[in-house]
This record gives C-alpha cells, structure tokens and sequence, in this order.
C-alpha cells in the first residue's frame, strides 16, 4: 500500500525546488547517512481539474 501512495503522489504533483536554490548531493557520514541540509520539494498540481484529487 506504501507503494501504491508514493506513487499516487509523484503522479499526481509536479515536484520543484525553491526559487533560487539547487539540489545539493553533499552528505554527513556517521551511523547513518543523512543529508546535510533538508531537501525541501514543492508540489504544485498536475492536473488540470482539482476535483480529480478529491476521494
């Protein structure tokens, strides 16, 4: 089920950076591999009826 609604999403939504900011691919090693700084993604709506997100 978790893949079908990851899916849904990144179908559903065109996915953008910020203005003026770019994808960094620098990463702090340790126990766990984790970014150094939080990727943040905007979703904006792909569709172009919004009550095809509805339900």
């Amino acid at each position: 089920m978790l893949t079908y609604m990851l899916a849904s999403l990144l179908n559903s939504f065109e996915w953008n950076l910020p203005k003026d900011e770019e994808f960094e691919t620098s990463d702090e090693f340790g126990f766990v591999t984790k970014k150094k700084k939080a990727l943040v993604a905007i979703p904006s709506q792909r569709l172009s009826d919004a009550s095809l997100y509805m339900g």
